[in-house]
């Protein structure tokens, strides 16, 4: 019997709790089985990526991708928090080669980047948004990806040239796959 984990906002954990799901301490997060009912569960499933991206899903490829990390405060409780966004030194957006580009938006993610975003916890799908959001670790609320990313001095505005100050990147392993929005700083 295989195990589906499920992308679970920790203001929901009661209610996963009830329904069924169970809690793994080590990867801390929420999975049911693969024999258990997926509809109750419908809100916190995976995306296609976890079952394998469709071709049109898997719109981004790198070989050289990282995860950069930063701090800011969070939205609605004010704690410093760290957030991570998505960096490719190259890579390929529908088969065009592109060089520097970071990603946000990111609605969907091949298993084995899945694997390794596990690292970061508050990295996680947002099943209301249908995208993967940065949440506060205190206070569990979903971070806009505008406020980090589209206007000069957020964190991820510009990772091309020299990286911003505060900012720190940690290289992922072999080729990654997704489907997001691309940014390439001029």
């Amino acid at each position: 019997m295989g195990r589906i984990d499920l992308f679970v906002a920790p203001e929901e954990y009661d209610q996963v709790r009830a329904l069924g799901a169970s809690w793994d301490q080590r990867s801390k997060c929420w999975y049911i089985d693969s024999a258990t009912p997926e509809a109750r569960f419908a809100g916190w499933l995976p995306d296609a990526a976890a079952q394998g991206l469709a071709d049109t899903d898997c719109l981004i490829e790198s070989p050289e991708a990282f995860v950069a990390r930063a701090h800011t405060d969070c939205c609605r409780c004010g704690c410093d928090i760290e957030v991570v966004c998505l960096y490719c030194r190259s890579g390929a957006v529908a088969g065009e080669r592109l060089e520097s580009f970071r990603v946000q938006c990111v609605w969907a993610v091949d298993a084995e980047l899945r694997r390794q975003l596990r690292r970061w916890p508050g990295y996680r799908m947002e099943a209301s948004a249908g995208m993967f959001l940065n949440h506060c670790p205190q206070c569990g609320a979903a971070q806009d990806e505008a406020d980090l990313h589209e206007e000069p001095g957020q964190p991820f505005h510009d990772l091309c040239g020299e990286l911003p100050r505060g900012v720190e990147l940690e290289p992922l392993q072999g080729r990654i796959c997704l489907g997001g929005d691309y940014c390439m700083e001029v």
